[in-house]
């Protein structure tokens, strides 16, 4: 796949992680990581239903909820990355919402053969 007008980080090391992520999304199924900002050493641990992994200049992007609240995390400052038998009824409206906005870019993983993330 060639793309134009960017630089995408390189997520290779995490391709393991992204396709039990992408994984647990299908399914889905919550997660529970941890994640640290970036250039601060703060890491904090989240449980969270996950959505939906977006590219957005470049930069992956997890888009899950929280308590209801919905939160977008940086991929590569995700670790520890743990997948739960735990199931979640998706939130319709969200979904749309992540489907129809226009300052994202959705891949739909489900769609790209042969291609490398």
């Amino acid at each position: 796949m060639q793309v134009k007008g960017f630089q995408y980080e390189d997520i290779s090391e995490k391709q393991t992680e992204f396709n039990a992520l992408n994984q647990a999304i299908k399914s889905h199924l919550n997660i529970s990581f941890k994640y640290t900002k970036n250039n601060t050493q703060e890491t904090k641990f989240y449980k969270i239903s996950p959505y939906s992994l977006l590219n957005k200049n470049g930069i992956w992007y997890l888009i899950g909820t929280e308590n209801n609240k919905q939160k977008t995390f940086c991929f590569t400052q995700i670790t520890d990355l743990r997948i739960s038998q735990e199931t979640f009824i998706p939130n319709e409206t969200l979904l749309e919402d992540i489907r129809q906005s226009d300052t994202r870019y959705q891949i739909n993983l489900r769609h790209r053969r042969g291609s490398r993330a």
